[in-house]
C-alpha cells in the first residue's frame, strides 16, 4: 500500500500519547519521521516470539523486552511469501500483485471476545491500484460525542462486504457510554478456508446462514463471488476513497478513477447503484464520499474489478 496503513477497526488517532513522535532530534535538528509503526513491529516480535517481525524498530532491544515479558511463549500463525502475507491471529490477509494490492479482513474480534476496537468488517477488503487506495475502509470518526455515528461507522453496511437489512455480523447494545467499546461476542466467527496468490475463500456465520466470499486474483483482475442464503434484503457495499470518482457506463458497469488510476467495476447479475457515504481518516474528521451498492435478489452475486489502461 505504498507506505500507507489501511484502516482496520478503530484507529484510535484521538489518543493522548501517539505511537510514534512526529519529529526526532537528529544532528542537532528536528527531523520529521513517518508514522509507520515499524517500532511496534519490533516490540511485537518479542511479545509474540515471532522471528518474522525481527529487524524492525531497533530502538527496542529485544533481549531487554524478553527479560521483562512474563507471558508464556506463543508462536503466532504468520505466513509471508512473495505475493502474500497471512496474519491469521489478527485476521488480515494481504495480496500484492504487480499493479495492485488487496487486504482482506477475516478473523477474531479481539480482546478475548469483547471486540472493543473491532468493526463488523468480516470478509471486507481494501483495494489499492499502484499504491492509491480506491476501495477503502471508512474509518472510525467518533466515540462518545456521537454514539449513533460511532455505531454507524462500525456497522456492516459501512464496509466492503455483504449486509442484510436490520442485521449485523456481530451485535452490540444501543446507546451511549461504555457499550460503545464492546460487542456481544463473536457470533460471526469468520475464517479463511484457502488463501494463496490466485484465490481467497472465506466465510462467516453472523447471519445464521453463512456468508461465503470467493475472490479470484489475476494480474489485472479480481473476480468476486458472494453466496448467502439468508432471507431478507441483501446488498453488497463498496466504499470509494474520497478522491475517487466514478462514471457509469450502464446499469451494471462503471469506471472508477483517481488521478491517472482507472478500474472498471462490473457485475453480471444486478444493478450498481451509486450512493452518498462518509469517510474518516482520523478522530473527529469526516469527508463526504461515495459508495457502490449492489442489491441482491437471490443467494449469489458475481462482480469484477478490472484494471483499465
Amino acid at each position: 500500500f505504498a507506505g500507507e496503513i489501511p484502516q482496520i477497526g478503530d484507529n484510535d488517532s484521538g489518543r493522548f500519547l501517539k505511537m510514534t513522535p512526529e519529529f526526532i532530534h537528529e544532528n542537532g535538528e528536528l527531523t520529521e519521521i513517518e508514522n509507520n509503526h515499524n517500532h511496534l513491529l519490533g516490540l511485537a516480535s518479542a511479545l509474540f516470539y515471532d522471528s518474522v517481525l525481527e529487524g524492525y524498530g531497533q530502538q527496542f532491544p529485544l533481549e531487554n523486552i524478553y527479560t521483562a515479558v512474563t507471558i508464556p511463549p506463543k508462536k503466532t500463525n504468520i505466513l509471508v511469501a512473495k505475493d502474500i502475507a497471512a496474519f491469521s491471529d489478527f485476521g488480515v490477509y494481504i495480496l500484492k500483485k504487480k499493479k495492485y494490492s488487496c487486504a482482506i479482513r477475516a478473523g477474531s474480534i479481539g480482546q478475548r471476545g469483547k471486540g472493543g476496537h473491532a468493526h463488523n468488517d468480516q470478509l471486507s477488503f481494501i483495494f489499492a491500484l499502484e499504491g492509491t487506495i480506491l476501495f477503502t475502509d471508512p474509518g472510525t470518526y467518533l466515540y462518545t460525542p456521537a454514539w449513533k455515528q460511532r455505531n454507524r461507522f462500525r456497522s456492516t453496511s459501512m464496509h466492503n462486504t455483504l449486509s442484510v437489512q436490520a442485521m449485523e455480523q456481530n451485535q452490540w447494545v444501543e446507546g451511549a457510554g461504555d457499550v460503545l467499546f464492546w460487542m456481544l461476542g463473536d457470533r460471526a466467527k469468520a475464517s479463511i478456508e484457502r488463501f494463496d496468490d490466485s484465490v481467497c475463500i472465506g466465510e462467516h456465520k453472523g447471519y445464521g446462514a453463512n456468508h461465503k466470499r470467493i475472490l479470484t486474483f489475476s494480474e489485472t483482475e479480481i473476480t468476486g463471488k458472494d453466496i448467502c442464503t439468508v432471507q431478507g434484503e441483501k446488498q453488497l457495499n463498496f466504499h470509494l476513497a474520497p478522491k475517487a470518482q466514478c462514471i457509469k457506463e450502464n446499469d451494471s458497469s462503471l469506471i472508477v478513477h483517481c488521478h491517472h488510476h482507472h478500474i472498471r467495476f462490473t457485475t453480471s447479475d444486478e444493478q450498481i447503484i451509486v450512493e452518498d457515504s462518509d469517510f474518516s481518516n482520523g478522530y473527529g474528521k469526516r469527508t463526504a464520499t461515495k459508495k457502490l451498492t449492489i442489491p441482491i435478489n437471490g443467494s449469489e452475486c458475481t462482480w469484477k474489478i478490472s484494471i483499465t489502461k
